[in-house]
C-alpha cells in the first residue's frame, strides 16, 4: 500500500475520502464479508474514485492497474461494483465531511494515546513497547474505546 500511495502521491483528502467511501460502503452492506486480502482491492479502488471525485487531472484506470498490480479488467469490474453498491453517490456534504474528519482525529488521539500507554508499560525481559507490543513499537491489540452516550447518527 506504501507503493501504491507513494507512486500516486494522491493528496491526504484523497485519502480520507476513500476511507469515508469504505466507511459508507460498509455501513450500507454489513452483512459483507471480503475475502482474505481484498482490503487491498478495495482501498485501491476507494483511492481511485476519491482521485476521480476530487482532482480534475487524475489517473487512467490502466494506471492504477499498473501501480496496484491488478488487471485493468479486475479494476474496472471492481469501479462499477464499488459504484453500484454505493448507488454511484459519492458526494459528500460539507458537514458530513467536517463529522468525518473529526471522527478520525478522535481515532487518531485514541491510538496515539493507547500505544503511549502501551510503550510505556514495564517490559522486563518482554519485547519493546511492553507485553502487548509486536515489538515494532505497535501494539498487538489495542483496548476497545470507551462506548459513547453520543454515537454519532446514521449514515443518510
Amino acid at each position: 500500500m506504501a507503493t501504491l500511495l507513494s507512486t500516486t502521491q494522491v493528496t491526504q483528502h484523497v485519502i480520507l475520502l476513500a476511507l469515508l467511501f469504505i466507511y459508507r460502503l460498509k455501513s450500507s452492506n454489513p452483512t459483507v464479508k471480503g475475502k482474505a486480502g481484498s482490503e487491498y482491492r478495495l482501498l485501491t479502488v476507494a483511492l481511485m474514485l476519491g482521485n476521480k471525485f476530487l482532482d480534475d487531472n487524475t489517473y487512467t484506470n490502466k494506471t492504477w492497474a499498473e501501480v496496484s498490480g491488478i488487471s485493468v479488467h479486475e479494476v474496472h469490474i471492481m469501479e462499477v461494483e464499488f459504484l453500484s453498491n454505493m448507488r454511484y453517490s459519492l458526494y459528500t456534504s460539507e458537514a458530513a465531511w467536517n463529522e468525518w474528519y473529526v471522527k478520525l482525529a478522535k481515532f487518531g488521539l485514541y491510538i496515539d494515546r493507547a500505544i503511549r500507554t502501551l510503550d510505556a508499560t514495564p517490559r522486563p525481559g518482554g519485547p519493546p513497547g511492553g507485553p502487548h507490543s509486536t515489538g515494532l513499537g505497535v501494539p498487538a491489540a489495542l483496548p476497545s474505546p470507551p462506548a459513547s452516550t453520543n454515537a454519532s447518527p446514521a449514515f443518510q
